[in-house]
């Protein structure tokens, strides 16, 4: 388990600051975990084939179980790299969350039975509930906070450019 860098502490609480606490929590805890190991595609192919051969299940996970590789930790500027990239990503999926979301309900709403008859309404929101407020969140909102994404990919990557270790200070 690697130990936080003490220049993620303005990023972690630049997110909290602003509401942004779970993204807070996660990117402490990614930082903490390390780069965990990913399977290779032939890997689980095997296991999914040797799976399919044996019909009992505590005898699949005797004879098969593979021992797990445990995760790199990052360190120095690996942590700050990869909390900026991790910081971009959760955003734009959870944008991308939120408009599909939108999109769901808007079928709903219209009752259509294919999701190609349907018509964004601009009336549909998400209500998202915190501890002492309920932020209302509609396409508008979504599509706003998209067109500022690439303003954050530069922020956070000059960010990134002056704490880097390398960096003149």
């Amino acid at each position: 388990m690697a130990i936080l860098d003490p220049r993620l502490l303005p990023l972690i609480d630049v997110l909290a600051q602003v509401g942004m606490d779970w993204l807070a929590f996660e990117l402490v805890e990614g930082v903490r975990r390390g780069e965990e190991p990913v399977e290779d595609g032939s890997a689980l192919r095997r296991a999914r084939d040797r799976a399919k051969r044996t019909s009992d299940a505590s005898e699949q996970t005797e004879r098969f179980a593979a021992p797990t590789a445990a995760a790199t930790p990052f360190q120095g500027d690996d942590q700050l790299e990869w909390a900026v990239r991790y910081v971009e990503e959760r955003l734009f999926a959870a944008l991308d969350q939120m408009a599909e979301s939108l999109d769901a309900l808007d079928e709903i709403v219209s009752g259509a039975d294919a999701p190609s008859t349907v018509t964004r309404t601009a009336t549909t929101r998400l209500l998202l509930r915190g501890h002492d407020r309920v932020d209302a969140i509609g396409r508008l909102e979504v599509d706003r906070a998209r067109t500022q994404l690439p303003a954050l990919r530069v922020a956070l990557d000059s960010w990134l450019g002056n704490e880097r270790s390398d960096s003149p200070q």
